[in-house]
């Protein structure tokens, strides 16, 4: 999308059997959870072990918190570079990181021995792809930097990402709410997500932030919020 226009906000609406309360009226409104999909996708849930797909990586892991994810800062680095997300370079990814708030699902790459084909743990550093889940509020999750290796797009990879992603609680949601590029689009459209509404200008005061970051964990708590404010470059 333009980026003078803003950018799209996707809405997904899990099956919810007998409750019809469904649809999106404003951003905000209802409150974005975890969802488990397989009764809305009909898929068996994908699990944490080798999936055997050719081309694909062997490996989906879930790393929670700092001392999981921050020995792949350099592999999160790599992973933005030539992408939207490529001013994000080692101090901001390691701010990213070290917040509790923050899960990270990964495609680990594989080492493959070349005579035998039997595979080993993977190199700290080396990912095929990610996604990154963050939770906003109680009942508030966000996802996003959706990033596969550029030789490894065009598979699938980053679809298996965002459904582990999104897979990985049991609790139910009203609806999940995604903010994404032109990029992002024909993903989340394969997931089921339909345009709710248009996004200009997203923003969260240095108040906002600093008391977040200074309050103790388990009791952070931050909000975005949308706006007309044309967009503007950071």
């Amino acid at each position: 999308m333009d980026a003078r226009t803003g950018r799209p906000l996707l809405s997904c609406s899990p099956d919810r059997g007998d409750d019809q309360d469904t649809g999106v009226t404003e951003l905000g409104s209802v409150p974005v959870t975890d969802v488990q999909m397989d009764a809305r996708t009909g898929k068996a849930p994908v699990t944490f072990s080798p999936v055997g797909d050719a081309g694909l990586s062997p490996l989906i892991k879930r790393l929670d918190g700092p001392s999981a994810m921050l020995p792949f800062v350099q592999s999160f680095v790599d992973l933005s570079r030539g992408t939207e997300f490529g001013m994000y370079l080692e101090p901001q990814w390691r701010l990213l990181l070290n917040l509790d708030e923050v899960t990270a699902f990964v495609a680990m790459s594989e080492n493959r021995d070349p005579v035998s084909g039997d595979t080993s743990e993977p190199v700290c550093g080396s990912l095929d792809g990610c996604v990154l889940k963050l939770q906003l509020a109680k009942d508030e999750i966000g996802y996003g930097f959706v990033l596969v290796r550029k030789s490894k797009r065009g598979q699938g990879l980053a679809r298996k990402l965002m459904e582990t992603a999104m897979m990985s609680s049991t609790r139910k949601c009203r609806h999940l709410l995604a903010v994404c590029s032109a990029l992002g689009q024909p993903l989340y459209r394969k997931l089921d997500y339909k345009e709710a509404g248009l996004v200009t200008y997203l923003s969260c005061s240095i108040g906002d932030m600093l008391s977040f970051l200074a309050s103790p964990p388990g009791a952070r708590q931050l909000h975005g919020r949308a706006s007309d404010k044309p967009r503007r470059s950071l």
